[in-house]
């Protein structure tokens, strides 16, 4: 079943065509990779999906409901949530309460002290529950990116797209990161991956969808796009395909 649809979506910037004409499906419970040279849209189309910018043309629809006229408040109350490349916590709040004002803007009913209380099994999975009373700002980048999915997953959400997740990150952290990814699809959770890291990708996604100054250039199997040469001359360059054959 499709919980995201896209139908030829587009976005100008006054001469600039940033998103053109993109149609594709999402469908409940997957990992689906969205790779692309930088500036290719990727963001870009996030943006569009999440309310964020306006479309220029082109339909959106989450389970079959159109959305391409909501704000991004509107998103998340329906249980589309997102991070950002650049994380931007609230720096001047402890680890806790940035979960727990996640918690107070998409749950009914909460106080600020039930928030905290449901803030803090978030942090346990995320690996932040040590750090809950220090203040946002004193993270480490690593930390910073956790702090951003727990902040995610506080809305109940029922598809995240993940912008960068891994980046800046260690083998050891972008281990962690993916095992965390796999169980929250496990848990039903629809996931939408920006990114870079081929390996990540490869390893965890079951599609990828590929962006190419704007355009959708190939959508299918890890395996079939990376083989795919438009993906290969636009993204992927010949060492990599090289670099995975056998010998």
């Amino acid at each position: 079943m499709s919980m995201l649809e896209l139908e030829s979506v587009s976005r100008k910037f006054g001469g600039l065509t940033a998103v053109d004409n993109v149609s594709t499906k999402i469908e409940a419970g997957s990992i689906v990779g969205l790779i692309g040279p930088n500036g290719a849209g990727k963001t870009t189309l996030v943006n569009l999906i999440t309310g964020v910018i306006p479309l220029s043309s082109g339909k959106v629809r989450f389970n079959s409901a159109r959305i391409d006229r909501i704000k991004p408040y509107h998103a998340a109350h329906l249980g589309i949530a997102r991070t950002f490349q650049i994380v931007q916590p609230f720096r001047d709040m402890n680890v806790v309460d940035n979960v727990a004002a996640a918690v107070l803007f998409s749950r009914p009913g909460y106080s600020p002290g039930s928030a905290r209380k449901a803030a803090l099994p978030i942090l346990e999975r995320v690996g932040l529950s040590s750090l809950a009373d220090k203040a946002a700002s004193a993270l480490t980048l690593a930390m910073r990116k956790r702090l951003e999915l727990a902040k995610a997953i506080a809305i109940r959400p029922k598809i995240v797209f993940l912008d960068e997740v891994n980046a800046g990150l260690n083998s050891a952290e972008i281990e962690q990161a993916s095992l965390l990814i796999q169980e929250l699809s496990r848990e039903g959770i629809t996931i939408v991956l920006i990114e870079h890291l081929m390996k990540v990708v490869m390893s965890i996604c079951s599609r990828v969808i590929v962006l190419q100054q704007g355009r959708l250039v190939a959508d299918g199997s890890p395996d079939a796009v990376a083989k795919d040469p438009a993906v290969v001359e636009a993204y992927l360059g010949k060492r990599y395909l090289q670099g995975r054959r056998p010998g």
